[in-house]
């Protein structure tokens, strides 16, 4: 289909969304649904969570759907909604978090790195192994692009904080990396 073609079958799934057309529903959800759950599983502990996100991200979309403007791109405006849904559910674990110890052995879930060759899919699995506060900042900002200020805003903590953690998540990351490579010198 051509970008016209695309518009406009957008268009309808979205003019009919805002009527509560049920299958427009579904025929947007099952076009963004996956795409969508990538960046689910980013903010969540794990797949269950990411779904529970998922699900909650399309039932707030329903409801704003009549908001969209046109002015952007509506994969742009629907992803906004959807990590907003995952930095909700983060805050709801904060409490949590905060009680987890920053000195804590953070390098323990990187110990079982992949067994071929570093992809990308490897390297997300090692960014989701990371402990949740760890992975959160680093997501933000070297994925969705948030600023240490907005993310410091975002969850609640210093923009020190958001510094130091990326710092960790970084370092964290390293080492998965190095231990990855090693295992795969050894082996090979």
């Amino acid at each position: 289909m051509d970008t016209l073609n695309d518009n406009l079958a957008l268009k309808k799934m979205i003019d009919g969304c805002c009527r509560g057309d049920s299958k427009q529903q579904e025929r947007l959800y099952r076009t963004y649904a996956s795409r969508m759950f990538a960046v689910c599983l980013r903010y969540a502990e794990d797949r269950a969570e990411a779904e529970d996100i998922l699900q909650n991200s399309f039932i707030k979309v329903f409801e704003k759907i009549d908001t969209f403007k046109y002015d952007g791109p509506f994969e742009g405006w629907l992803r906004r909604i959807v990590v907003n849904t995952g930095i909700e559910s983060f805050r709801k674990r904060q409490r949590k978090l905060i009680a987890e110890s920053l000195q804590g052995d953070y390098y323990t879930a990187l110990t079982e790195p992949p067994r071929t060759d570093l992809e990308v899919k490897d390297l997300m699995d090692l960014i989701r192994r990371l402990p949740l506060n760890y992975r959160t900042v680093f997501t933000l900002h070297a994925i969705d692009g948030y600023s240490h200020r907005e993310i410091s805003g975002i969850l609640r903590i210093s923009e020190l904080s958001s510094r130091a953690s990326l710092c960790r998540a970084r370092e964290a990351l390293r080492q998965g990396i190095s231990k990855y490579y090693s295992r795969v010198c050894m082996a090979g």
